[in-house]
């Protein structure tokens, strides 16, 4: 399976899983409004009880209480169902990566890496510019000790001098490191028997 193929399945996968899960949230919330509204008939029928409503008005009122009790009981039935199909697409996922996480890591590694000469341009940016900074920060310096002695902190000093030496540091080394998988988790590791990593 290639790369885009790998990640095109993982997408339509988690698609499923999101869909299963919004599934659950949606059914939470129905079954929240039948919960109130079967409260609200309960409250209804106590009071007009209370207030000694004819038998008509209780009947209709028993009916309401009868009929609102049922749908909390459906929803809690499909919550359970739509909770054991998101459990289902977890896992369809989960085994989807276990056999595909090479294709799947490759692409994000790639982006990783355009993202590692970013950040080492931006380093270098800063080790430039400061050098830059520094050089206009002494010309000031000398034309200004022309005319008057220039005493420390008669010049801005700049704020980004511990940044502009990690950054020199960080290219000394050789630049960022791009994200990569360093280690396969489906691989056992030293002392761990295959069949315990599996």
């Amino acid at each position: 399976m290639s790369d885009t193929q790998a990640v095109d399945g993982y997408a339509e996968l988690a698609e499923k899983r999101a869909a299963a899960q919004q599934k659950v949230q949606d059914l939470n919330a129905q079954q929240r409004v039948a919960s109130e509204a079967y409260q609200a008939a309960r409250v209804a029928l106590v009071e007009a009880e209370r207030r000694g409503a004819r038998a008509a008005e209780l009947r209709k009122l028993e009916e309401a209480v009868t009929t609102a009790e049922v749908k909390p009981k459906l929803l809690q039935a499909r919550i359970e169902g739509a909770t054991h199909a998101t459990r289902d697409a977890d896992v369809a996922l989960a085994q989807f990566v276990q056999g595909h996480l090479t294709e799947l890591v490759a692409p994000l590694e790639e982006q990783g890496q355009l993202i590692k000469l970013r950040i080492d341009a931006a380093a270098e940016a800063i080790v430039t510019g400061i050098r830059e900074r520094e050089e206009i920060a002494r010309r000031i310096s000398e034309l200004a000790s022309m005319a008057a002695p220039v005493r420390p902190g008669d010049i801005t000093f700049t704020r980004v001098e511990g940044l502009a030496r990690q950054a020199a540091d960080l290219l000394r080394a050789g630049g960022e490191d791009p994200p990569t998988l360093r280690r396969d988790p489906r691989q056992p590791q030293h002392g761990q028997r295959a069949e315990a990593a599996a």
